[in-house]
This record gives structure tokens, sequence and C-alpha cells, in this order.
């Protein structure tokens, strides 16, 4: 059996899978009706990856307001990846 830690829910690796599971998990507090953040700590790396991206633009299309994405290191494809969320928002605002 391996170790955990209070409050970690999954550990994915650099697949790029993170994101997608705390929408999942965010989806399902929405559900219980519990008023929880979900936060999901991703290497710059990481967020190369469409698994990512198809979660960070559809997170904001289910008003998953609490779910927090944190990447770890800022550099083009961090800075690159914040902008195209921004615009995405933006879209679905005047959507």
């Amino acid at each position: 059996m391996g170790a955990s830690l209070p409050g970690i829910e999954a550990s994915t690796g650099s697949l790029g899978q993170g994101l997608s599971i705390a929408q999942g998990m965010a989806l399902g507090l929405r559900l219980d009706k519990i008023d929880s953040m979900v936060y999901c700590v991703m290497g710059d790396g990481e967020i190369q990856e469409g698994q990512v991206w198809e979660a960070a633009m559809s997170i904001p299309m289910h008003k998953l307001d609490h779910v927090c994405a944190i990447v770890g290191s800022v550099s083009r494809t961090t800075l690159a990846f914040r902008a195209a969320c921004r615009n995405r928002e933006s879209s679905i605002e005047r959507g």
C-alpha cells in the first residue's frame, strides 16, 4: 500500500491528466452540493498536453469557478496557456 497525504486525492505525473481529474472532482462536489475548492498543481511542460487544454477550455463552460490550476514555472508555455484560458473565458461570457 502506498503512502498518502491528507488532501491529496490523485497523483498523475506528466501526462496531463490532473486537470481533467480536478474537473471531474469539481463536478462531483457540485452534484453533492459541497462548497469546496479543487486545486491542481501542474508543471509548465505538462500544460502542452492536449488533455490539459481540453479541460481548461471546458471548465469555464461548465462554470466550475471552484477549480484552481497552479502552474509550477513561468515560461513562454505558461504565459500562452494563461492567455488562451483568459480568451476562452471572455468568449463564454460574451456568448
